[in-house]
């Protein structure tokens, strides 16, 4: 992606005389996206995966997993393929970052009833979960969506913010 971004803007320089508007945006970017490549390349190689690892290791993020196919858990006909999914998405995980998972975002946030127990098979901890499914679920969170909430099996929710939502999801 940072190659044709590069391209595009060499393309951009070529195409502007450097003395109008145009062609000085065209410069700039040309520059800042050769300095990023330069930086990512020369500092990791290349390897985003490593990148992210590292600063997983630092405390910087912390990296989840996901469902194996980006699957909806909910509408799967069977225990089976759900526990597959969360299986191979853990162990995915675990081959690129050689430790487990502590969370899991599930496809399209689905949830229902049961998916803790299986989260919890999986030593998951928590899950993002979709803010109107806990807001309508009994018994309701006592702090909203501000907090984290434990489930039965002991795995903890975290609700995805509405607003943020909006303005990463929604036309």
């Amino acid at each position: 992606h940072l190659g044709r971004l590069l391209e595009l803007a060499g393309k951009e320089v070529a195409g502007h005389p450097p003395s109008t508007p145009l062609g000085r945006s065209a410069r700039f970017y040309h520059e800042r996206l050769t300095g990023v490549r330069d930086w990512f390349e020369g500092r990791w190689g290349g390897d985003l995966r490593e990148a992210f690892h590292q600063a997983q290791e630092r405390g910087n993020v912390e990296l989840i997993t996901c469902t194996a196919t980006h699957g909806l858990l909910p509408t799967m006909g069977s225990v089976a393929a759900k526990r597959a999914q969360v299986a191979v998405g853990v162990e995915s995980y675990r081959r690129a970052f050689g430790r487990a998972p502590r969370g899991i975002w599930l496809a399209e946030c689905g949830w229902e009833p049961g998916l803790d127990e299986l989260l919890a098979q999986h030593d998951l901890e928590w899950f993002v979960g979709d803010s109107h499914a806990l807001l309508l679920g009994e018994p309701r969170p006592a702090l909203g969506l501000y907090a984290p909430t434990c489930t039965p099996a002991g795995v903890h929710c975290f609700a995805r913010d509405i607003e943020s939502s909006k303005s990463v999801w929604s036309s």
